[in-house]
């Protein structure tokens, strides 16, 4: 998700995400191209949920959200900055997400007496 650089022109200008181009460009007068879009978008969190939970993720919906927002998030810097850094610390967000969603949850120890 995070391993590829966001989109670029060959003149090696950053573009976002060319579904929300195409929303923002069709500017409600082709309502088609949203739905379109919003399927794509609503797939994909269902594929990160399906592959959360394989991974045995405790909380896998929760963590496709977060990871959709993350991605979604990332390309509006990269693009307005043109820059592809973004892209690269939310590699390591999702990396720190990921752990925390699939790592067993610490089991506190009691308290010990004095």
């Amino acid at each position: 998700m995070f391993l590829v650089e966001p989109t670029s022109r060959p003149d090696g200008e950053v573009r976002g995400c060319p579904f929300h181009n195409a929303v923002v460009e069709a500017a409600g007068t082709t309502p088609e191209v949203a739905e379109l879009v919003e399927q794509h978008k609503r797939e994909f969190t269902r594929r990160l949920a399906e592959v959360a939970a394989e991974a045995g993720a405790r909380a896998p919906e929760t963590l496709a959200r977060q990871l959709a927002l993350l991605c979604e998030g990332t390309r509006a810097p990269s693009t307005s900055l043109n820059d592809t850094q973004p892209a690269h610390d939310a590699h390591e967000l999702a990396k720190t997400l990921i752990d925390q969603a699939i790592t067993p949850a610490r089991e506190s120890s009691p308290a010990t007496a004095p």
